[in-house]
C-alpha cells in the first residue's frame, strides 16, 4: 500500500535554518536545557521530544545532531568520523553514538547538573574496532558494544562500565563473525546479537573477505557470565543478519542483507523466540523484489505487535506482524533508513538520506508531520531522546 506524505503539513527548512545557532565543530544549544522529556500537547498528539542521529555533510564531514520532532536543531557536535547507531541510557539523560565500521571512536553525550550537555569520546581497545551499535544493561551500569578482533576475524562484545568513564571491564565472544546490532533481551538477562557473518579488516574497511564462507548467526549471550546461551543459523549462508529489535514478550525480529546474486530473491525478514526455531516472514514475491536484497533499521512497536523495517535501496518502510509473520504494509520514501518510535510508542518516525522525516501511523498507514531539511543526509539510524 502506498501512502504519500500530507504536504499540507510539510515544513521545509533551509540549510541556513538548520545551522542557525550552531557553532560547527563545537557543542551548541538552540534552546536551554535538554528538552529530552517526551511530552504530549493538550490535544494528545505528540508535540515535543527529540531524536539523536548523525548527519553527513556534502564534504564528507559528520555531525551528531539532536533535533526536535518539529525539526528544530537542539544541539550539534562535529564527529571524528561517520556515526552509526545511538544507544540510550535507561535514565534518558545519557547517550552513546558509535562510529560506523571500522571506526574506533564512540561519542558520549550526557546532561550535566546545570542542564547543559557534555561531550566526550572513548576508543576501542588495541586490535579492535566498532561495528556501529551498542546497548546498555537494564540498570544502565554497563554498555555493550559489537566489535571486531580483526587479527583473528573473531566477533567480540566489549563490556564497559558507564559509571567509570566507560572503562572497559570485559570482553566476550559474540558467538560468531561480524557482530552488528545487539539488543537486551526482554527480561534483561541476555544480549541478543546479530552476527552478520562477514569477515572484514580495517586495512580494507568495506571489503568482504569471506564471501564464499559466510557464517551469519543469531546469538543469545548471558550478561552475568558472557556465556553463549543459544546460537541459531539460517540455512542460506548468504543472508547476513544485520539489524534486530526485541518485543516486550521476547519476540525477536531481524532483517538481513543478501550477499548472493542480485537475481535471487530470498526472504529478508525473520522472527525468533528463545528456544524455538527461526521463522521466516512471508510476503509477495514483488515485495521481496522491491527491497533489492537489503534491509536497514528494525524497530518493534510492542503495543501493536508490529515491526517496522526500512530499506534504503528499496526506498521503502515495510510493516510486519509479529504474530502472523507476514508483511502488513508498505510506505515509499526515497533512501529511507533511520527509524524510531514516537514518544507515546504508537507510531513510527523515519528519516531519509534526502533530508526528509515522516511520522507513520501503522494502524492507518497515514503519513503525517512531514518535513525536510534541504541538502541534509540523515545517517542510517536514529534514537528517541526521552
Amino acid at each position: 500500500m502506498r501512502t504519500k506524505p500530507n504536504h499540507h503539513s510539510q515544513l521545509t527548512l533551509t540549510r541556513r535554518q538548520l545551522a542557525r545557532g550552531l557553532a560547527l565543530g563545537g557543542l551548541a544549544m538552540a534552546v536551554p536545557g535538554w528538552a529530552f522529556a517526551a511530552k504530549q500537547s493538550t490535544s494528545g498528539s505528540v508535540a515535543t521530544g527529540a531524536l539523536f542521529s548523525s548527519v553527513n555533510g556534502a564534504g564528507g564531514d559528520s555531525h551528531l545532531i539532536l533535533w526536535s520532532l518539529q525539526g528544530d536543531v537542539l544541539m550539534e557536535h562535529a564527529l571524528p568520523g561517520r556515526g552509526h547507531g545511538v544507544a540510550r541510557h535507561p535514565s534518558g539523560e545519557e547517550f552513546v553514538l558509535v562510529g560506523r565500521r571500522p571506526a574506533r571512536f564512540a561519542a558520549v553525550v550526557r546532561r550535566q547538573a546545570d542542564g547543559e550537555p557534555s561531550y566526550e569520546e572513548f576508543s576501542s581497545a588495541e586490535g579492535r574496532h566498532f561495528f556501529g551499535h551498542a546497548c546498555y544493561s537494564r540498570d544502565g551500569r554497563y554498555l555493550y558494544t559489537t566489535e571486531n578482533d580483526y587479527a583473528s576475524g573473531r566477533g567480540v562484545i566489549g563490556v564497559r562500565d558507564a559509571q567509570d568513564g566507560y572503562r572497559q571491564v570485559g570482553e566476550w565472544s559474540s558467538g560468531g563473525v561480524g557482530p552488528h546490532e545487539l539488543r537486551l533481551s526482554a527480561d534483561g538477562k541476555a544480549l541478543v546479537v546479530a552476527n552478520g557473518g562477514i569477515q572484514t579488516h580495517p586495512d580494507n574497511p568495506r571489503e568482504k573477505m569471506n564471501p564464499d564462507a559466510m557464517e551469519p548467526s543469531l546469538a543469545y549471550i548471558d550478561i552475568a557470565s558472557g556465556a553463549l546461551l543459544e546460537r541459531w543459523e539460517l540455512e542460506d549462508k548468504k543472508l547476513s543478519i544485520r539489524h534486530l529489535d526485541v518485543a516486550d514478550d521476547g519476540t525477536v525480529c531481524f532483517g538481513c542483507q543478501y550477499e548472493g546474486p542480485p537475481t535471487d530473491t530470498p526472504p529478508l525478514v525473520y522472527m525468533h523466540k528463545s528456544g524455538s526455531p527461526i521463522q521466516a516472514a512471508s510476503a509477495e514475491y514483488s515485495l521481496w523484489r522491491s527491497l533489492k536484497n537489503y534491509t536497514g533499521s528494525v524497530v518493534i512497536n510492542s503495543q501493536l505487535r508490529v515491526a517496522g523495517i526500512t530499506s534504503p535501496r528499496g526506498d521503502s518502510i515495510t510493516l510486519w506482524s509479529l504474530d502472523a509473520h507476514k508483511c502488513v504494509g508498505k510506505i515509499n520514501l526515497p533512501d529511507v533508513c533511520g527509524l524510531s518510535l514516537t514518544p507515546d510508542g504508537k507510531e513510527f518516525l523515519a528519516s531519509s538520506g534526502e533530508g526528509e522525516v515522516i511520522r507513520v501511523d501503522p494502524t492507518t498507514m497515514k503519513v503525517e508531520q512531514h518535513w525536510s531539511v534541504a541538502g541534509t543526509r540523515w545517517d542510517n539510524h536514529m534514537t528517541l531522546a526521552g
